[in-house]
C-alpha cells in the first residue's frame, strides 16, 4: 500500500510539472459542458460557463470533477489541455475511497490513438502525453478494479504506451 501512494505522489508531482501554466483561456469550461450535452443554446451556455471562475487547473473544484464526470467527452483541445490534469490528479488521490465515475471516465478519456484522430489530444505535447502514459499505466495494474485496469491497458495499447518513452531532441543521439 505504501509503494501505490508513492506511485500515486510521484505521478501527481510529474503531472504538476507538466502541465503548470497551461491555461483554459477561450476553451471550453466543465459547466459549459453539460450545456453542450443538452444541446442548449449559446446563452445557457455562457450562463454556465461563468460558473467556471477557475484561473488555474489546480484550482478546479473536486465538487466540479465529482459532479461533471462525464466532462472530458465534450471539451475542445484547448478545454481538455487544461482540465484532464485536475482530472487525473483527482482519479489518483480518490480512486480507493470515491465510487464517483470520474475515474473511470478519466481513463476512458485516452480512448484514441494519441497522435491522430482525437482532436481533444491535438494541443498535448510530449511531455504531457508522456504523464498520461505514466498515469494509465499505474491504472492498468489496479487490482481493484479489473474494468478500469482493462481499459487502461486497451489505452496503452492503441498508442499512449509509446508516449512513455523519451523523446530525442534533434540531433541528440544514444551515445
Amino acid at each position: 500500500m505504501a509503494n501505490e501512494r508513492t506511485d500515486c505522489v510521484q505521478i501527481i508531482d510529474e503531472i504538476e510539472r507538466a502541465f503548470d501554466g497551461v491555461t483554459r483561456d477561450d476553451g471550453v469550461t466543465l459547466h459549459e459542458t453539460w450545456e453542450i450535452d443538452r444541446c442548449s443554446s449559446d446563452r445557457m451556455r455562457a450562463k454556465a460557463r461563468r460558473l467556471d471562475t477557475d484561473r488555474r487547473w489546480q484550482d478546479v473544484p473536486d465538487a466540479d470533477i465529482e459532479q461533471l464526470p462525464y466532462a472530458l467527452c465534450f471539451l475542445d483541445a484547448e478545454g481538455f489541455r487544461y482540465y484532464i490534469p485536475a482530472y487525473m490528479v483527482w482519479s489518483l488521490r480518490h480512486h480507493q475511497t470515491n465510487d464517483s465515475e470520474a475515474v473511470d471516465n478519466t481513463v476512458s478519456a485516452f480512448m484514441s490513438d494519441p497522435l491522430h484522430k482525437d482532436k481533444r489530444y491535438s494541443l498535448l505535447n510530449d511531455l504531457q502525453r508522456r504523464v498520461i502514459c505514466q498515469f494509465l499505466t499505474y491504472f492498468s495494474g489496479d487490482e481493484g478494479d479489473s474494468d478500469r485496469a482493462y481499459w487502461a491497458a486497451i489505452a496503452l495499447r492503441i498508442g499512449w504506451g509509446e508516449c512513455c518513452t523519451e523523446t530525442k531532441a534533434v540531433g541528440e543521439t544514444n551515445d
